[in-house]
């Protein structure tokens, strides 16, 4: 037997890199796991924290499911969580109920309910939205509609449910009765008692309410007893009765509101909801054009589209106790236009209502019956009486049936199918003390009140033994006792159910025909006490346990088959076109190490940009988005310089989330970003910057003064090791503080001010910020629909009320000071005026300004807009000069003899009495070696990123290959640290060596292959700032101190995965030795 050890090894090569990345994979789903969680928690933790704080008492219930945890794992229905919270505090008039993530107000006290649905019904007008106008029938119907718009359709539909035109549906419901009494006769036949098998009354009864609702709403004939798989019958079970699908969409709308609204959740299948469009449209076209009228729902929503429908005020509306009453809304509807969709959308409702919601009050009411045959006797007397004294049943004489209706109301009693009726709180809204001693409860904006119908008909104080069938209580002698707004089947209001008199009819009809035709007997199947269904709902519903799996197993599926096949995309988008290209790995492009902090993101990036050392350009994939990285300075030079007009624009990371970042000069775009720039221009040449030289100075003898208070009383006046990066932040930062912010700051001796801790707050990114960046990069478009911002709303208000307050406070008090607000001032004046003549250079890194021929005279910029330049200048400055400063010590630590050359320089440039100052640290030219060539091995800006603007042609990547189109939105990467660190332009690139930017050799160095502060009329505009800021501090550092390294100096020196900066692993340690 023989064994290819090559292959072999290759194969456990592979497989040991495939076992990491899978490793790293589940260690990041887990901890996108561990974030929910730690999510939901909190959530939970701050809805209970915003009752109990506020005086409302809540049971606390689960995190994710709230106080409807047992229902949501089918252990009992929903009804039974709410009528535990709503008994658990039998004193409150209101307490608080978690349904999920969402906070809800349950009303228990009646004079509430009145209050919030009669007397204030303003602030409570709409009903809460779970559809997020994703179901376009559903958001305009009546149930849905908000508003004056509501207002209008309530309006203009109300006579079309008064009793003169419901009367007209009494012969469809007769006839449709008289199918079902024919249908279970049928089922008699043959039986020696004449008695039927045992049925599910359910389904009797929906079929029922689906031929009433065909008939008498859409002018169709439907017999659901002779064609059980009618389309019509079909689709109302559809509607009502939830798939998998709708289930876990009502379970996000429930839980993550914001999110399924972004996600544009349905509740119905679009295949529903056309079925109901098409039969409502085809129907009145047709009608229209043959002239056609049916005393049908949809005659009467034409008519009442047309503002031909009008109501009797006088006629005899009552079909029952529990007929609600029609408000006057006073509204003018002949001038509204209803369109075909909004009357369609009617109809959808009235469906959607009527077909679940009476075929369930007709199935209790049976069930009742057939457990209290002493009831069922009573009404058999009265329908039989009524019988046979001639009576004909129509809409009239219906109301006759005094002990039907009191049957009926006490099914409604008992069985509500108005669950809940609720409301959201339209504006700021005080709610009386829930208790005695207690204090009043502000309903914020958006809140949800909930009026629990069921729970309050089956309280023991309006009801007593309402577990106990008893319609006595709606007797002509009883019904008046009973308290208001303690009985509310179809709702209580303006806003109640439209639709009251045609249910009730339905109902009576029906039950009237039974009980004259048949006893309803109990059988062996026939539980008591009932038990409702966990899985079944009517208005709303919770997850299960399996769905969430289900869900969140699908969830992370599709999340890895669209990662694979964006990945495979991508790579292939590149390959196809002759781009060479590492593969990377799916989610995590070609910067999988750095994602789980295995090593800097820049070591994943030079191992891209030393793949292919022969091509002039490669493709980069960056979690899922597709970048050209270009390794040719010569292209450099020309998508930045010759071609710029294509390549403008930085890539935006912010989405206009980051106000402050998104209006910063780094950020703009096109116009915007040419006459801003123009604008700042003036600002930073040598005449301005020379003003900032006296407060670098100031500040770098505080840092002296510092330093040396820590050698004293040392024999070697050598201080202890020192992390040299927390001193380089803090010079920094007081140097920003002044010279840009005109504030006095001393952060060696007020250790936590508020401006370095802010900075701290910029430059240290959080955990969150981190994974907002890498949702940001992976993916882009949802960042934007989720709104994600990565600076804290703390931080940019911070700065924008200082520059705020300190521009209104100068121009006030007529204030001028020589620092950036100041000059800021006058650029947006256009006061400042830049001397072309002037020597502006401060070092061989200046970058050249270009003249961008814009008129900047008449722009005006907002003070929003300033304070923007100055966040940016801040968060430039802070941490990436201290960067460098830190690198540049640290060098200067393991290279003595570079030190040793840089300290005879200063010490000679301090012997001739020389003033440090804008013009004299230009003779320093070790000194800009030094600085020169830390920019070289440790350049801040790591990358020069542009969009291409319009699609571009790149010249073949290498010889024999095609040219490359860069498509119109692509990212251009220009990789500065990795060409800076290429050995084809900087043999040794490892080594520390200043000589390479000596007066001969400089000359030498490649153009566009040095580009510390970037290159093209898009460099950083402040790099005259910087490297004062750098040679300042480096000059007064060297002369006074030696600076040595000690037993905690890395060399080689390693980068922080941790962070987006240069920033060495476990600090940069250093000891400073006083000069004497």
């Amino acid at each position: 037997m023989k064994v290819n050890t090559s292959k072999t090894k290759v194969m456990v090569f592979v497989v040991g890199k495939l076992d990491r990345v899978a490793i790293m994979i589940i260690e990041f789903l887990i901890f996108v796991l561990t974030t929910i969680v730690v999510y939901i928690w909190y959530s939970h933790r701050k809805a209970v924290n915003a009752f109990t704080s506020r005086g409302v008492r809540v049971l606390p219930g689960v995190p994710l499911f709230g106080n409807f945890f047992k229902s949501a794992f089918l252990r009992r229905h929903f009804l039974d969580d709410l009528n535990e919270c709503y008994n658990a505090f039998p004193g409150e008039r209101y307490v608080g109920i978690l349904e999920g993530t969402g906070s809800v107000i349950v009303i228990r006290d009646p004079d509430l309910i009145k209050q919030i649905t009669v007397k204030d019904f303003d602030s409570f007008i709409n009903h809460r939205d779970f559809s997020n106008d994703a179901d376009p029938l559903f958001d305009n119907s009546l149930l849905m509609m908000k508003g004056d718009k509501w207002r209008h359709m309530r309006a203009a539909l109300s006579p079309a449910f008064t009793g003169s035109k419901m009367k007209q549906m009494v012969p469809f419901m007769n006839a449709i009765s008289q199918n079902i009494v024919n249908y279970v006769q049928k089922l008699t036949e043959g039986k020696a008692d004449n008695t039927t098998e045992e049925l599910d009354i359910d389904d009797l009864m929906r079929r029922y309410t689906n031929d009433v609702i065909a008939s008498a709403a859409f002018g169709l004939e439907v017999n659901s007893l002779e064609e059980k798989a009618n389309e019509f019958y079909v689709t109302g079970q559809r509607i009502t009765n939830f798939s998998t699908w709708q289930r876990i969409n009502l379970f996000l709308m429930s839980v993550f509101p914001s999110i399924s609204k972004r996600l544009n959740l349905k509740i119905f299948p679009e295949q529903t909801t056309e079925f109901i469009r098409n039969i409502v449209k085809n129907t009145m076209e047709f009608r229209k054009q043959n002239n056609i009228e049916r005393p049908d729902m949809i005659q009467l929503l034409m008519e009442a589209a047309k503002g031909t429908l009008n109501s009797n005020t006088k006629e005899n509306d009552n079909v029952g106790f529990a007929t609600t009453e029609e408000t006057q809304l006073n509204v003018d509807t002949s001038t509204k236009q209803w369109t075909d969709d909004e009357l369609t959308a009617q109809a959808f409702i009235f469906f959607f209502a009527g077909f679940e919601t009476s075929a369930s009050t007709l199935v209790f009411a049976v069930h009742e019956l057939a457990l209290y045959p002493d009831v069922q006797n009573k009404l058999y007397e009265e329908v039989e009486q009524f019988k046979n004294d001639d009576k004909c049943l129509n809409y009239e004489r219906i109301q006759e049936l005094k002990y039907l209706d009191m049957v009926i109301n006490e099914t409604f009693r008992k069985w509500s199918p108005a669950i809940v009726l609720d409301r959201v709180c339209l504006r700021p809204y005080e709610l009386p003390p829930p208790r005695p001693g207690a204090d009043p409860y502000i309903v914020d904006k958006g809140t949800v009140v909930y009026n629990v119908v069921n729970s309050i008909h089956m309280d023991a104080t309006y009801y007593p033994d309402p577990q106990r069938f008893d319609p006595e209580r709606f007797s002509e002698e009883n019904k008046r006792n009973i308290q208001s707004f303690t009985f509310m089947p179809f709702g209580v209001g303006p806003r109640n159910c439209i639709g009251s008199r045609f249910a009730l009819l339905e109902l009576k009809v029906l039950l009237y025909h039974l009980v004259l035709n048949f006893e309803i007997l109990k059988c062996d199947k026939t539980t008591d006490p009932l038990v409702l269904k966990p899985t079944d709902f009517q208005i709303k519903a919770l997850g299960v346990a399996i769905m969430i799996i289900e869900f969140l197993i699908f969830v992370l599926t599709t999340i890895v088959v669209y990662t694979w096949y964006s990945h495979r995309k991508a790579v292939n988008a590149f390959t196809s076109r002759g781009l060479r290209v590492l593969p990377g790995v799916p989610l995590f492009g070609n910067f999988l190490k750095s994602t789980f902090l295995r090593r800097h993101f820049l070591d994943d990036l030079h191992d891209c940009y030393n793949a292919f050392p022969n091509e002039r350009y490669i493709g980069l994939l960056e979690g899922t988005t597709s970048i050209i990285l270009i390794r040719d300075p010569e292209l450099i030079k020309q998508i930045t310089v010759k071609d710029f007009d294509n390549f403008v624009d930085h890539r935006n990371f912010f989405h206009d989330a980051d106000p402050l970042f998104a209006s910063s000069l780094l950020m703009m775009k096109g116009d915007k970003w040419r006459h801003m720039r123009a604008t700042m221009s003036p600002a930073f040449t040598g005449s301005k910057m020379k003003q900032m030289v006296p407060f670098m100075n100031a500040i770098s003898q505080n840092i002296v003064n510092y330093v040396q208070k820590l050698t004293e009383g040392k024999e070697d006046n050598t201080t202890e090791e020192l992390d040299i990066d927390n001193l380089m932040r803090r010079y920094t930062n007081d140097v920003i503080a002044s010279a840009a912010f005109g504030l006095e700051v001393n952060s060696l001796e007020e250790k936590a001010n508020e401006f370095y801790v802010t900075g701290q707050r910029l430059s240290n990114f959080s955990t969150w910020q981190r994974i907002n960046m890498f949702i940001i990069s992976a993916f882009p478009y949802v960042s934007k629909r989720l709104n994600l911002k990565i600076f804290p709303e703390q931080t940019t208000e911070f700065f924008r009320n200082i520059v705020k307050n300190t521009i209104e406070y100068r121009k006030v008090n007529n204030i001028e000071r020589p620092d950036m607000i100041q000059l800021l001032m006058e650029a947006t004046k256009g006061t400042l005026k830049c001397d072309t003549k002037e020597n502006d250079s401060v070092g061989f890194a200046t970058t050249e300004e270009t003249q961008l021929n814009v008129d900047t005279s008449t722009k005006q910029w907002t003070d929003d807009e300033l304070t923007a330049q100055a966040f940016i200048f801040f968060f430039a400055g802070f941490e990436s000069s201290a960067s460098a400063l830190v690198m540049a010590i640290h060098e200067l630590a393991i290279n003595p003899d570079v030190q040793n050359k840089l300290y005879k320089e200063v010490q000679e440039f301090k012997n001739e009495i020389k003033c440090l100052t804008y013009e004299s640290v230009q003779e320093l030219k070790y000194l800009d070696m030094v600085i020169n060539e830390t920019f070289r091995k440790w350049s801040p800006a790591i990358i020069l990123d542009r969009v291409c603007l319009r699609p571009y042609e790149l010249p073949p990547p290498r010889p024999g290959a095609k040219p490359y189109t860069v498509d119109k939105g692509a990212v251009v990467y220009n990789v500065v640290n990795s060409i800076h660190m290429d050995e084809t332009y900087y043999p040794d690139p490892q080594r520390f060596d200043p000589e390479r930017f000596s007066e001969e050799n400089k000359r030498n160095v490649k153009s566009f292959t040095f580009m510390p502060f970037g290159v093209g009329p898009r460099n950083c505009i402040g790099s005259r700032f910087a490297l004062l800021e750098l040679k300042v501090l480096l000059y007064h550092i060297v002369l006074n101190f030696e600076i040595l390294k000690c037993d905690k100096t890395t060399d080689p020196l390693v980068l922080k995965p941790t962070d987006f900066q240069i920033k060495a692993l476990g600090g940069t340690w250093v000891k400073l030795r006083r000069r004497t």
